[in-house]
């Protein structure tokens, strides 16, 4: 897709395809920069969708993986330690 400033390179189905080119047939700079616009904030938002399912889905397992494990952190460590000893931090 020719855009004003640059072209756009669109991975889609031929149904995609063929709106677009319809849509942006006897467009002028205005409109084009205005679909532009309006395609850059919709990529945008889907890398910050995917970039959340991601996280999601890696604390999920790491909430997975702490609940089968018996890891005591750095601190929970040190605490133990103190109290066996009969100190209190």
């Amino acid at each position: 897709m020719e855009l004003p400033r640059r072209t756009l390179t669109i991975y889609a189905g031929q149904r995609v395809r063929n709106a677009i080119h319809e849509v942006t047939q006897g467009m002028d700079l205005y409109l084009g920069t205005r679909l532009q616009l309006v395609m850059q904030a919709i990529y945008e938002q889907g890398l910050k969708d995917g970039r959340k399912e991601l996280i999601d889905r890696v604390e999920l397992g790491l909430d997975d993986i702490k609940g089968k494990t018996n890891y005591l952190g750095l601190a929970d460590q040190r605490n133990e330690a103190c109290c066996y000893l009969g100190l209190f931090l």
